[in-house]
């Protein structure tokens, strides 16, 4: 079972140009901490993949890209 990660707080799912879903954490101050890499193409595949890297971070659609 993942352990939780106290440095991050959110996870923001966005679609890239190529319409692949990518997410981006950030710690409670707003810093990028990590990003997923690769795109997803289904964005329930996306928030599965950060649900389960960052247990108890939350997780939230943005349009558009950071």
């Amino acid at each position: 079972m993942p352990k939780k990660d106290p440095v991050v707080d959110i996870v923001e799912i966005y679609q890239d140009s190529k319409d692949e879903y990518r997410w981006t954490a950030k710690a409670a101050n707003g810093k990028k901490v990590a990003d997923s890499g690769e795109g997803y193409h289904n964005l329930s595949h996306a928030k599965r993949m950060a649900k389960e890297m960052f247990v108890d971070a939350r997780i939230k659609y943005v349009s558009n890209g950071n």
